[in-house]
C-alpha cells in the first residue's frame, strides 16, 4: 500500500449532535468529508459538498467541525431537514459547505474519482476482489479530542455487492471490505487501490495515472452473531429441567465494513436540483 498523502485526511470533518458537543469533542456523531465536483463550464471552478450517511444526520449529529488555519476548529450548525438524503433511501446525505480558504483548513476528494458500475463488471474489471482499500475516519477516543485528527485503516476489497437492511428498514447494497471499523467511522471515506499485482492477467488499460477511486462511503460494520450456552441445574426459580441448556447470544464485530458504493453519491450530487443550482452559480460567475 503506497503512503496516503495528507490532502486525503484534510477532506475529513466531524459531525456532533450540538455546538457544544463539537467544541468539547464528545465521542459521539460520526464522520463526514467534503467532496469537489467541477463546474462543467468553468475550467477550474469547483464546487463543494459535505458527504456523509442518511443516518448520521437523520439521528440529529448534523453540526460539522472543521479544522482552522489557526490550530483552531469551527463549527458549521446544521438541522438534520437541511441535508439532502438519496431518493432512493441509500445511506447518503449531502449539504454545501461554507467553507472560507483564508480561514479554514480542508481539502477535497474529487467526484470524478468516484468508482462506477462498469468499473465492477466483466471477465477481468478493473475493480477486482483483493484490491487494497484505505478509510479515513473518526476512531472515536483517539479521533484528536478538540481538534480532527483523523485515523487511516486499511484493508481489502473483498464481497461484490451484498444487500444489507439499514437501521430505517432499506436494503442497501453494500460492498464488503475487510477494514475493522467501530462506532464513528459511519460516514467516512473507503477508497481502492488497483493492484498491480494482481493474480491473474492485468488489464491494459488499469486506473490511469492515478489508481486511486473512491470506493464508497461507510454505513456500518458486518456483524456476526456467536451462540453461548450453558448448562443450568434445575431449580424453581429457573424454570427449566435438569440439565436444560439456556441459549444466549452475543453479537459480534466480524471486521467487514459495509460501503455504499460511489456512484450512489454521483447520483445525488448530479440530481437535477442540485446541477441546477451550481448551473445557476456558473452563470453569475461568468464574465
Amino acid at each position: 500500500m503506497p503512503r496516503v498523502p495528507n490532502s486525503y485526511r484534510d477532506s475529513i470533518v466531524y459531525l456532533y449532535h450540538s455546538e457544544k458537543d463539537a467544541i468539547d469533542g464528545k465521542e459521539t456523531g460520526g464522520t463526514g468529508f467534503l467532496c469537489g465536483v467541477d463546474s462543467t463550464s468553468i475550467n477550474g471552478r469547483y464546487y463543494i459538498y459535505i458527504a456523509t450517511n442518511r443516518h448520521v444526520v437523520s439521528s440529529g449529529a448534523s453540526f460539522f467541525r472543521v479544522n482552522t488555519k489557526d490550530g483552531g476548529i469551527d463549527v458549521v450548525p446544521f438541522e438534520p431537514h437541511e441535508w439532502l438524503v438519496h431518493p432512493d433511501g441509500d445511506d447518503v446525505a449531502i449539504n454545501g459547505a461554507p467553507l472560507n480558504s483564508d480561514k479554514h483548513h480542508w481539502s477535497t476528494v474529487p467526484l470524478r474519482m468516484a468508482v462506477v458500475e462498469d468499473q465492477f463488471l466483466g471477465d477481468d474489471p478493473e475493480i477486482q476482489i483483493g484490491d487494497e482499500v484505505f478509510q479515513i475516519g473518526r476512531f472515536m477516543g483517539h479521533d484528536g479530542g478538540v481538534r480532527n485528527f483523523p485515523s487511516v485503516r486499511f484493508g481489502h476489497y473483498s464481497i461484490p455487492l451484498l444487500p444489507q437492511k439499514t437501521g430505517y428498514g432499506y436494503m442497501q447494497k453494500s460492498f464488503g471490505v475487510e477494514v475493522h471499523s467501530i462506532s464513528g467511522y459511519s460516514g467516512s471515506p473507503v477508497f481502492v487501490v488497483r493492484n498491480i499485482n494482481s493474480i491473474g492477467p492485468k488489464k491494459s488499460a488499469g486506473l490511469g495515472a492515478n489508481p486511486v477511486r473512491l470506493l464508497g462511503i461507510c454505513w456500518a460494520h458486518l456483524s456476526i452473531t456467536e451462540e453461548l450456552g450453558e448448562r443450568i441445574v434445575a431449580s424453581q426459580e429457573s424454570g427449566l429441567r435438569q440439565g436444560e441448556r439456556l441459549q444466549k447470544f452475543v453479537r459480534l464485530n466480524s471486521g467487514m465494513d459495509l460501503v455504499v458504493p460511489a456512484w450512489k453519491l454521483t447520483e445525488l450530487l448530479n440530481l437535477p436540483a442540485v446541477k441546477a443550482a451550481r448551473d445557476i452559480l456558473d452563470e453569475q460567475a461568468s464574465p
